[in-house]
Formats: structure tokens, C-alpha cells, sequence
């Protein structure tokens, strides 16, 4: 299992890439589906926020 700071720099690289196929406005919409996914099972807000 990817460890907290691993699993950020997968999400912001995802992000990055999403935003670079499908623009600012779709790629926007898009990434917030899929960083819901990637926070599943993830400690509250307040613990992931500042690493992320």
C-alpha cells in the first residue's frame, strides 16, 4: 500500500495529466471524480490536507 505522500504525487501527476487531455474546464470536472476515488479509506480532512 502507497504511503500518504506516494499516494499525493500520484494524485497531483493524475490531475496534471487529466488537465492536459481534457483541458482546464472538462479536465476540472473529471479530476474531482477521481480524487474522491483515490481518498476512499483515507483519514479525515484535517490529517490528509496538509500533506496534500
Amino acid at each position: 500500500m502507497p504511503s500518504l505522500k506516494e499516494k499525493c504525487g500520484q494524485i497531483l501527476r493524475h490531475i496534471q495529466e487529466l488537465h492536459q487531455f481534457y483541458g482546464e474546464q472538462k479536465g476540472y470536472r473529471i479530476a474531482r471524480k477521481h480524487v474522491a476515488w483515490y481518498l476512499q479509506g483515507i483519514q479525515p480532512d484535517s490529517v490528509f490536507k496538509p500533506d496534500f
